[in-house]
């Protein structure tokens, strides 16, 4: 298992082909994502720590985890499937850990 921390997004504005960009806190090794414009944008206002008017989906995830007493100790990219990966997140609730299973959007818990 490697560590990873979010590198970067690559495209263009205008563009229908974005990926969030990962990498080894290790080494020199990296994995792309592709994601949506949508799913670009998200991430990108997150990055930049930009404030919207309206909360976006990850917004609404993100409050009710931390207003259940949740927090996330990490997402764990565990399987490939017809170019489709799947992941865990592992979160500390109420002083126990809990592993939430088989997310086929992995790029969506970046945010």
């Amino acid at each position: 298992m490697a560590e990873v921390t979010v590198h970067g997004l690559k495209g263009s504005s205008g563009s229908r082909h974005w990926a969030v960009i990962l990498k080894d806190v290790n080494a020199d090794r990296y994995l792309p994502i592709w994601i949506s414009p949508f799913q670009a944008n998200a991430i990108a206002v997150q990055l930049a720590g930009v404030n919207v008017r309206r909360p976006l989906t990850h917004d609404l995830l993100k409050t009710v985890i931390q207003e259940g007493g949740g927090e996330v100790s990490h997402i764990l990219i565990n399987d490939l499937v017809d170019n489709i990966f799947y992941a865990r997140i592992i979160m500390n609730v109420a002083g126990r850990h809990r592993d939430f299973q088989n997310f086929n959007y992995p790029k969506s818990m970046v945010n």
